[in-house]
């Protein structure tokens, strides 16, 4: 347990520098639509875990696991947590397209 903990205090720390660096340079994120992205997640998850929870022993799991990545990516498409920057990048990569950032 003490191992896990100082793993992540370590991750923590090395995140809160990276962030005060970036920032510093520049690269500053948005706080509020980063959180709001988050929450358009959390509920997406929330609503797939219920889903899991309540049908586990009514549905057979290898059927149970694709209906609910199809249920999560619904919710997060309904609650526009899938923007269109988002839906480019998935046209792209069902296409094969190139990005055009080649290393």
């Amino acid at each position: 347990i003490g191992a896990s903990f100082a793993t992540v205090a370590t991750e923590l720390s090395a995140l809160s520098i990276v962030l005060i660096w970036s920032s510093k340079i520049g690269y500053g994120i948005s706080w509020r639509k980063t959180l709001d992205g988050l929450a358009r997640v959390l509920v997406s998850g929330t609503v797939m875990g219920l889903f899991v929870y309540y049908l586990r022993d009514l549905i057979m799991l290898w059927v149970l696991i694709p209906i609910s990545a199809l249920l999560y990516f619904i919710v997060l498409f309904i609650i526009k947590g899938i923007d269109s920057e988002d839906r480019l990048l998935l046209k792209r990569i069902l296409r094969r397209e190139p990005s055009g950032n080649a290393l």
